[in-house]
């Protein structure tokens, strides 16, 4: 996995995902546009992702939900949600399917509960727009699928949370603080994350705005000296807003694990 940010204004990070074992790999292009709401923060992604699954040779290409997280300042508990809509497209299987994402209410917030049905969604064809099969549920429970041409049969579990959280345990690793580059965003940012964590707003703010400064200050300079920046892992592509990543890189980089 590598990300950077590749523009300042606006926010733009370019993403690089690849599995070979499993067989697919993801280019994302995010256009980060987050509003702070004191207790909580909204994050709009603009861009999108596109997974590439060499077994079946087919690409999706995906838009994300606004990502929604609350509880800074110990009203409710703390949470991470999706809402607004989302889409997936497949161009060679013409398929489209279209999520919708609804909020917990708050009473469901402090009380920590699942929302039961805070997601439904509509797989139509990309020609004509037609129904295929509907999904319903919770992205931290259980979501069921139903085709519409079988409108009496019970509907299927497309996805079980719990199950699929023993099944697939992922442990990240992150490289230790003394090992960190001076442009990591775990350095960068770490004491305005651990303001926000703290719940301490206004320490937040201010180690924002210390961040923000000193970009604009090295900007400046950069800009004075005539240095033109680029960034370490992307190329630009001439559409002026897609990123690809530099293979060369993955290759001279690669750990093999027998």
């Amino acid at each position: 996995l590598f990300a950077e940010q590749v523009s300042h204004k606006p926010v733009v990070s370019a993403i690089y995902w690849e599995n070979r074992a499993l067989g697919f790999s993801m280019t994302s292009t995010a256009k980060i546009q987050p509003k702070f709401w004191g207790n909580s923060v909204e994050v709009k992604i603009g861009g999108n992702a596109v997974l590439k699954v060499e077994r079946l040779d087919e690409d999706y290409i995906i838009t994300r939900p606004i990502i929604s997280q609350s509880g800074f300042l110990g009203v409710g508990r703390p949470r991470v949600e999706f809402v607004g809509e989302a889409t997936i497209t497949c161009p060679k299987t013409n398929l489209q399917l279209i999520l919708d994402f609804k909020q917990k209410t708050l009473l469901q917030g402090f009380r920590g509960e699942s929302s039961g049905g805070n997601m439904t969604g509509r797989l139509v064809k990309l020609d004509s727009g037609d129904l295929v099969a509907e999904i319903a549920g919770a992205v931290d429970d259980i979501v069921r699928l139903r085709f519409a041409n079988k409108p009496n049969w019970e509907p299927t579990a497309l996805y079980d949370s719990g199950f699929e959280t023993k099944q697939s345990i992922v442990r990240a690793t992150l490289p230790l603080e003394k090992d960190l580059e001076p442009t990591n965003s775990l350095a960068v940012w770490g004491k305005c994350s651990k303001a926000i964590w703290n719940g301490n707003g206004k320490q937040a703010s201010e180690e924002k705005r210390a961040v923000e400064e000193f970009q604009r200050e090295v900007r400046r300079r950069r800009e004075e000296a005539g240095v033109q920046w680029s960034p370490k892992y992307f190329d630009s592509l001439s559409d002026g807003e897609s990123y690809m990543f530099r293979r060369q890189i993955l290759e001279n980089s690669r750990v093999e694990i027998s």
